[in-house]
């Protein structure tokens, strides 16, 4: 009688079923990551949105140690997410050592970008008050965004001048603005007069009524918000990406590693699989025949599928495996005579450790 073949499934459940540990390491690696990447992203956009941060000298939105983060940080908050998910879903060996490269690469620009960030904050707060000072006479009443970033420093910190009122007599003023007062004048006739001394200590001679002019200096203020700010990326950016990052990297490389055997072993296996598609027993273009049946001292039938040659040599092997002595030996003549295809490797292997036990061993073989 003829059977129709067994269907084969589409996909290889299997295979990721194998892979589902490994996967599950890389999507932790990964939303940890994205999660510390989308903080720094948050803390980065406020310190670039801040208006304090137009006042720094030397820290604009096209300064160079920004270009790095312009484009590292889309990559780690996102970008690198999907290579890893793309490369654990697809079981592709090319796409997960891209993914761990990448990764070693971003933690190799951060430590050089670190490097110099280090060196240039350390510059900025150096030239800080010097540069504030130089702006304050060249820049305030002619550059109208410097003026009304800096009036709102005055007013939101309680602060005047650089390093206090005095600063203002480089401007050839003769009131003080109205951000630097507790008490803002409304007009002109209440605002302060400025006298300055010629002597080193400057004094400003004021209407208390009117006008009490803040004693704070503004650059202290300043430092404190950028010290601050840096304190807090630098947190974010090397005590938890960098960390993260130097962990997955020693954990994925081990981990990758595993995976990309297991692809190879199962790509392997499979491949051996469409290989074997042309025997009976895995739906091939050939009938599956039951021919043999092994009537026992009982009566009983057992049926064995296979084509007419191979009917012969399993009743051989079953005939002759009753004596557990000559099992293997038998097993290498007939792996000599004969070449194995895929109907027999059970068999064989059973064979080979010595665990098959026949049905019928004091049975006749008869062919139907």
């Amino acid at each position: 009688m003829t059977l129709s073949p067994p269907a084969r499934p589409a996909q290889y459940p299997a295979a990721h079923r194998a892979m589902r540990y490994y996967r599950i390491w890389i999507y932790a690696c990964n939303g940890a990551l994205l999660l510390a990447a989308l903080a720094f992203c948050t803390a980065a956009g406020r310190a670039l949105a801040d208006y304090r941060r137009g006042l720094v000298p030397g820290l604009g939105a096209a300064q160079p140690g920004f270009l790095y983060g312009y484009a590292a940080l889309p990559i780690q908050a996102g970008l690198l997410q999907l290579l890893g998910c793309f490369a654990a879903l697809r079981l592709s060996e090319r796409m997960l050592n891209a993914y761990w490269l990448a990764l070693l690469a971003l933690l190799v620009g951060d430590a050089a970008i670190g490097v110099y960030w280090v060196f240039r904050f350390e510059r900025v707060c150096r030239d800080l008050r010097p540069q504030l000072r130089l702006r304050l006479a060249k820049d305030y009443e002619t550059d109208l965004d410097f003026s009304d970033a800096w009036d709102r420093l005055q007013r939101e910190q309680s602060c005047c001048g650089v390093t206090g009122p005095s600063d203002f007599a480089a401007l050839n003023l003769t009131i003080l603005p109205p951000s630097c007062c507790r008490i803002p004048a409304h007009t002109t006739s209440t605002a302060t007069p400025l006298s300055f001394s010629t002597t080193s200590s400057s004094t400003v001679s004021l209407t208390p009524v009117h006008c009490i002019p803040h004693t704070a200096a503004c650059a202290e203020r300043l430092l404190a918000w950028l010290k601050k700010t840096a304190d807090a990326l630098f947190v974010l950016g090397y005590c938890v990406i960098a960390f993260l990052k130097f962990c997955f990297l020693g954990i994925l490389r081990c981990e990758i590693k595993e995976m990309i055997q297991k692809i190879r072993i199962l790509r392997s296996e499979m491949g051996a699989g469409e290989f074997m598609d042309g025997s009976p027993m895995h739906g091939g273009p050939l009938s599956q025949t039951i021919v043999v049946n092994a009537v026992n001292v009982n009566g009983g039938v057992r049926a064995h599928a296979g084509s007419p040659e191979r009917a012969s040599e399993r009743e051989a092997l079953l005939g002759r495996a009753s004596d557990p002595g000559l099992r293997r030996s038998i097993h290498e003549e007939t792996l000599g005579l004969k070449t194995v295809n895929g109907n027999n490797n059970c068999e064989m292997r059973e064979l080979a450790r010595g665990d098959y036990r026949p049905l019928a061993a004091d049975s006749a073989a008869t062919r139907i």
